[in-house]
């Protein structure tokens, strides 16, 4: 019941980063129709590919599961057990790799930034307990 509270949570702090609106649904895929049809593939290992090589593998907490949306461009990494401070440490060490932040939100319980390096795009959400990354790459 936890895991699946987390990954709502973590689709719908995604969902309002990506900022969907409006009642028709584009071809782009900006209405958030690429979440359709893709289910958690529960991982212990760190993934490698195009995606997962735009950012550095978290140093704390545990890899709980992926989503794979790589055939619109995205990619989603979930990190459990991890603290509040932890996530924020990881922010920084991407803020230091030259991603900057377009957009960030929050209160005491939870996180949500966006950050972007070239033509890659990271909507990031964390609580005490839960780090969730989707890595969006755009054609150059």
């Amino acid at each position: 019941m936890k895991k699946a509270l987390h990954y709502i949570l973590c689709v719908t702090v995604l969902l309002l980063l990506a900022g969907c609106q409006g009642n028709t649904a584009p071809a782009d895929g900006s209405d958030g129709s690429w979440l359709l049809g893709v289910e958690p593939e529960y991982v212990s290992e760190w993934p490698e590919n195009e995606f997962t090589e735009c950012i550095p593998k978290p140093e704390h907490g545990e890899l709980d599961y992926i989503c794979d949306y790589s055939e619109h461009g995205r990619y989603q990494v979930v990190i459990k057990e991890i603290e509040m401070s932890e996530s924020e440490e990881y922010v920084d060490t991407l803020l230091s790799m030259g991603y900057a932040e377009l957009v960030s939100d929050g209160n005491n319980v939870s996180v949500g930034r966006m950050l972007q390096r070239d033509n890659v795009t990271l909507s990031v959400s964390y609580s005490d307990g839960v780090l969730g990354i989707l890595i969006t790459i755009s054609e150059k």
